[in-house]
């Protein structure tokens, strides 16, 4: 549970290890977005994993911000360099915060969405 941060251990074990296996195929698959793209496109399978506005009660509320806090952090920190930082990646770090302040609480989660966001903060 704590090595996928999801609060139920059947999901965990049952998403959490595929989920883990198709983000090794597509980073095997380059080191840019294009490659990644491309092989997104080509493997359906690919195509269902990502980070949804709502999943319904099988994802406690608590852990869906604690994914949503890190998606954003993640998402802010890939802006190229010379990004505005008042425009959108402003704007990411901003629902980062506010997902991590709506999450669990765990440390470790708001840990590596700080450090993420320190790398912009500077």
């Amino acid at each position: 549970m704590k090595r996928f941060q999801h609060w139920d251990p059947e999901v965990a074990v049952l998403e959490g290890l595929p989920a883990e296996s198709l983000f090794a195929t597509i980073m095997a698959a380059g080191q840019d977005c294009a490659g990644w793209l491309s092989l997104v496109d080509e493997k359906e399978e690919l195509q269902t994993w990502g980070v949804a506005e709502t999943w319904g009660t099988t994802y406690h509320p608590d852990s869906v911000a604690d994914l949503k806090a890190s998606a954003y952090a993640i998402a802010a920190t890939a802006e190229p360099p010379g990004a505005n930082l008042l425009g959108s990646r402003l704007k990411r770090l901003a629902a980062a915060v506010t997902a991590l302040e709506k999450g669990s609480g765990d440390e470790a989660v708001a840990r590596e969405v700080w450090s993420l966001l320190s790398q912009i903060i500077r």
